[in-house]
């Protein structure tokens, strides 16, 4: 008969495979993590402005309603609280930041929600790039945004190198079989920023067939990583 006292292996202990399994599991089980309401935000009027210019251009109608119905249409608030959802897209607490290396050094870039990393973050890294690869850093920036577990971790982190050159997006949490944040998918497609008919990372593999997102079970991270062309040099240093 096995001691019950006999004493496990370290791997066994802290085995990441079955550790991510459970991760999984209970994951799966939540009908969307961005759903919930949101108690330690507010939002930054600058980004609401701009957010409601850019849906309003794209549903005319809404410019009929009151600013608290255009909220909960537009799903920032649920009844008359903000959730979390609206709290990631529009809110002060950085979720996205971008580094771009130098030979003199590098500058950093944050975005304070999840919009203004759309807006601001997004045209200067496709600027100095060519069009298939600004695609595939635009697909795989949306599946991050759309995909991250922010409860893990606040932050996105993209660094873009140029000799080599290539594009790194590290984001909490693992891939799951859906999206994990569908509230925000909503607000993005009333944004018109994405398409319920694309396929994300299929959309990518179409230009870089190899591609495949590299998954940290022990770390419950995220890392997309890719050559990028065209890069002539990269976005000026700029003081946001």
């Amino acid at each position: 008969m096995k001691d019950v006292n006999e004493k496990k292996s370290i791997r066994e202990i802290i085995n990441p495979s079955l550790k991510a399994k459970s991760v999984f599991a209970f994951d799966e089980l939540k009908v969307s993590c961005d759903d919930f309401i949101s108690m330690n935000a507010s939002i930054n009027p600058e980004s609401l402005n701009n957010f409601y210019e850019t849906v309003t251009k794209i549903h005319p109608e809404y410019k009929n309603i009151s600013i608290e119905e255009f909220l909960r249409r537009s799903f920032v608030f649920s009844g008359k609280y903000l959730t979390f959802a609206g709290a990631l897209m529009l809110s002060d607490i950085i979720r996205v930041r971008a580094e771009l290396k130098y030979s003199f050094g590098h500058v950093v870039i944050q975005e304070f929600n999840i919009w203004n990393a759309y807006k601001n973050i997004l045209p200067r890294l496709t600027a100095k790039i060519s069009g298939k690869s600004a695609a595939i850093l635009k697909e795989t920036f949306i599946n991050a945004l759309l995909h991250s577990d922010y409860t893990l971790d606040n932050k996105i982190n993209i660094s873009i190198t140029p000799e080599p050159a290539k594009i790194l997006i590290d984001n909490p949490g693992l891939v799951r079989g859906s999206v994990r944040n569908q509230r925000l998918e909503k607000i993005f497609r009333l944004c018109g920023i994405s398409d319920v008919k694309q396929k994300g990372l299929n959309t990518v593999k179409k230009y870089f067939s190899s591609f495949k997102l590299e998954q940290d079970l022990l770390n419950f991270r995220t890392v997309a990583k890719f050559k990028i062309e065209g890069l002539g040099k990269l976005p000026e240093p700029k003081i946001l």
